[in-house]
């Protein structure tokens, strides 16, 4: 289907416009340089004239400029055609340098400097075509299509200069921008909107995307969530570009892309890497980035799932750099892992595999455990005997206080692999504590919005008041930088300040404007238990761009009152207790003590009134 421009003016008339303003340009270089310099004589021209049109015709079509007419104000189109002329006329130059070389024509030597003011020329008179065609198009739909009246909200201070400058580019976007509101915070500031809103019939709110401050962009975005009107999104005014809002827009990605170069990433080549739970969201993205790299390597993808694995492998198995292995087996099968680490020695071993969905797993703590535990002390023992380079667990940042089984299970894990960190091992174990990650298969993101749409009951018995969310993305640069790190980041349990804080009730309201019906919502939502209140999240206040390792990832350091000999002991008491389908938790007690608000936090409490009972008796009886 043909945008507006191009019903305006069709593309091929754009082209051919452009060349006949490039040929323009040149008789009329000629008749300037004549009239300067009287040695260049004018007669030659006609016979230059038809190979500079030609030359130019083949560079425009090789760029494509004549189809950026619309963007004819962005640095990026200007400089497309800057690129379009210099191109145009070295090519030029250099068929008269091979021409006087061979003397083949003498009227073919174009003077350098009729060049020179040709280059000039046609590149002002293609860049005023495109300022002239703005203000044609501009007139032409506002006369026979009514702009959208809108609005926008930022935070940024803003003056006359930035007005005018965004006014022209909603304009170009037929929309009339009516008024910049900078805080609506607060009952009056709402009111104010609201009274605008239905005064001036606006169709859509604009907010301009935050700079660093999450809360102040979320509160607004809460406020004007009430008046039922389409909210839409700007993420940048020089790239300026209308977005639905959605959840790259909510959630955006934290990492710059220099967090590691390509040196970092030679530590890759020609190795063996194992990926546990490589047709999962966490597993599936890491094999993906390794396959955009283009990282010459042997990837075993191991899955207890045939359709997942398939899937991955199916989309690597073009890789022309990449030795793609799927395997198929349970990573709870000593057997089969061992013979799988005998067969091909891996040097890096990531382990994403495990359950993740809470509302299927706090009930059933053995089950649990032995997933998220017991699997990954197996692997983990494999890859010390096998003197595997790196071991990454992926674990939760919830883990330092938990609250489920889950993350139970997790800090138990992050305690073994502490265990196996000795300064004689071969083999680096690092646990990455993870916030929760929005786009995976399993989110609550998923969950609620499945909800909502089937009009069922939200259960938020696992959900903070707020939450921290990131993106898939984010945590694959953040596993594959420690993964290629050799140096302060070697070893150990790292936690991440990657993240966006977010209201878990303004949460449901956002994924309900997401998917439903424009300026609709899908359900209200009913609840079937209320947020945990605590407040764990103190450190998320921001959406600040990284580039640096250190301002995101924290060592922490809160395992060593805890011998590694009492650790190994207790989760061998565990895991043989997993194995028995004993539900003891008094191990467990002995490694963890701090745990956040829920069953964890009243059975612990229980397990210490027990021990102080039990003391009380003993010392009556003596």
């Amino acid at each position: 289907m043909k945008v507006f421009h191009e019903r305006l003016f069709p593309i091929g008339l754009v082209f051919f416009i452009d060349v006949l303003l490039t040929a323009m340009s040149f008789v009329l270089s000629y008749a300037l340089c004549s009239f300067i310099l009287p040695d260049i004589s004018s007669h030659t021209m006609l016979v230059q004239l038809p190979i500079v049109v030609a030359i130019t015709s083949m560079i425009f079509l090789f760029i494509g400029i004549y189809k950026g007419i619309v963007k004819y104000d962005r640095i990026r189109e200007v400089y497309s055609i800057f690129n379009a002329i210099c191109l145009a006329n070295i090519l030029t130059i250099v068929l008269v340098v091979i021409n006087g070389k061979l003397v083949l024509e003498n009227d073919l030597m174009v003077p350098l400097s009729i060049i020179i003011v040709h280059s000039v020329l046609s590149f002002s008179a293609l860049v005023a075509s495109r300022f002239l065609y703005k203000n044609i198009k501009r007139r032409i739909s506002s006369k026979f299509r009514p702009q959208i009246k809108v609005v926008l909200i930022t935070d940024q201070e803003y003056d006359n200069n930035f007005l005018a400058n965004v006014s022209g580019k909603f304009e170009d976007q037929n929309r009339n921008l009516l008024k910049i509101f900078t805080s609506i915070n607060g009952d009056k500031n709402l009111k104010q909107l609201s009274d605008y809103v239905e005064e001036k019939q606006i169709a859509e709110l604009f907010m301009l995307n935050r700079n660093s401050n999450s809360d102040s962009y979320f509160e607004t975005l809460n406020e004007i969530y009430s008046l039922g009107i389409p909210i839409k999104s700007i993420n940048d005014l020089d790239e300026f570009e209308i977005a639905e809002l959605n959840y790259e827009t909510i959630f955006p990605n934290q990492i710059q892309n220099n967090l590691f170069n390509q040196s970092d990433l030679a530590r890759l080549e020609n190795k063996t890497i194992f990926i546990t739970g490589a047709g999962g969201s966490i597993g599936s993205e890491f094999a993906k980035r390794l396959y955009r790299l283009n990282i010459n390597a042997r990837v075993v993808l191991i899955d207890n799932s045939e359709s997942s694995l398939n899937h991955i492998s199916g989309f690597l198995s073009n890789s022309s750099s990449l030795e793609i292995i799927p395997k198929l087996l349970d990573i709870k099968d000593k057997k089969l892992m061992k013979n799988l680490f005998d067969d091909f020695k891996p040097s890096i071993v990531i382990h994403t595999a495990g359950n993740t969905f809470l509302e299927f797993l706090d009930e059933n703590q053995n089950k649990t455990i032995q997933q998220n535990l017991t699997s990954t002390k197996l692997i983990a023992d494999l890859a010390k005997e096998f003197k595997v380079e790196k071991f990454v667990f992926c674990s939760s940042n919830k883990a330092f206080k938990p609250t489920t089984t889950l993350e139970v299970s997790k800090r138990l894990a992050e305690l073994y692999l502490e265990s196996l960190n000795e300064k004689s091992s071969k083999t680096d174990f690092i646990s990455l504590r993870l916030n929760k990650v929005y786009d995976t298969k399993n989110s609550e993101v998923n969950y609620i919005k499945g909800q909502l749409s089937l009009n069922r009951p939200i259960n938020l018995k696992f959900i903070y008041k707020e939450e921290v969310f990131t993106n898939l993305k984010d945590v694959v640069s953040t596993i594959l930088f420690l993964t290629v790190n050799q140096d302060e980041f070697k070893k150990g349990t790292f936690s991440t300040s990657i993240g966006t804080k977010i209201d878990s009730e303004l949460l449901i309201q956002i994924i309900n404007l997401i998917e439903g019906p424009e300026g609709n919502i899908l359900n209200e939502g009913s609840f079937k238990n209320d947020f945990i209140e605590e407040n764990i999240f103190e450190n998320y206040k921001s959406l600040k761009k990284y580039s640096k390792a250190e301002e995101f990832l924290k060592l922490e350091n809160e395992y060593k009152k805890l011998s590694k000999d009492k650790i190994q002991q207790k989760v061998e008491h565990i895991c043989l207790n997993v194995l028995f389908d004993d539900n003891d938790s008094e191990p467990i007690f002995d490694l963890i003590e701090d745990f956040g608000l829920g069953k964890w936090k009243r059975e612990y409490n229980r397990y210490l009134d027990k021990g102080k009972k039990e003391k009380i008796i003993k010392l009556q009886t003596n």
